[in-house]
């Protein structure tokens, strides 16, 4: 049974929404074959044509942390203030935090906050890996209702990897 088509949780640049009517009619007679993403950066495609099964790739990690975080939790367990300050300090203990595993889910909540309130959705990290966009001028941050991804994304298989450098093997 199909879900009501999402659309992405993620302001992402290089975004594939543009694409979705065109593909949707390509793809629809193959809805019941695995869908692969090898850039799945806000996951608009597999989130709009709803298939049954999702192999989605992309080589920022915390992307992919954010993906598992979603499909497998998705419970936000925080909320920060939409002010330059908040955010400097969200952004400064992410980049503390970026590369410790025992914080994946704090990581992957807070990789959707600096998202949500950063300039332009945008994602650059500097020569140290430092997250270091700076604040943007949204008023507030989209309400989104996390739950409402769950069911959806449960047949998603996420990983990390450059589809260009990096076999794609999997068991499906």
């Amino acid at each position: 049974m199909m879900n009501k088509p999402l659309s992405s949780p993620l302001k992402w640049a290089g975004s594939k929404r543009w694409a979705i009517d065109v593909v949707s009619e390509l793809y629809s007679p193959f809805r019941h074959r695995r869908f692969v993403d090898l850039t799945l950066g806000g996951g608009s495609l597999p989130l709009a044509l709803q298939p049954e099964e999702v192999l989605g790739i992309d080589i920022n990690p915390y992307l992919i942390d954010f993906w598992c975080w979603l499909r497998d939790d998705g419970e936000m367990s925080f909320v920060v203030d939409n002010d330059r300050s908040s955010y400097n300090d969200l952004r400064s203990k992410f980049n503390f935090y970026r590369d410790d595993e025992t914080m994946f889910y704090w990581r992957a909540q807070a990789f959707w906050w600096l998202n949500a309130l950063c300039f332009n959705g945008l994602w650059r990290v500097n020569s140290d890996g430092e997250f270091n966009v700076p604040f943007g001028k949204r008023k507030k941050a989209r309400d989104i209702d996390f739950a409402a991804y769950h069911d959806t994304i449960q047949n998603w298989e996420v990983i990390h990897g450059d589809f260009e450098t990096r076999p794609i093997v999997t068991g499906k």
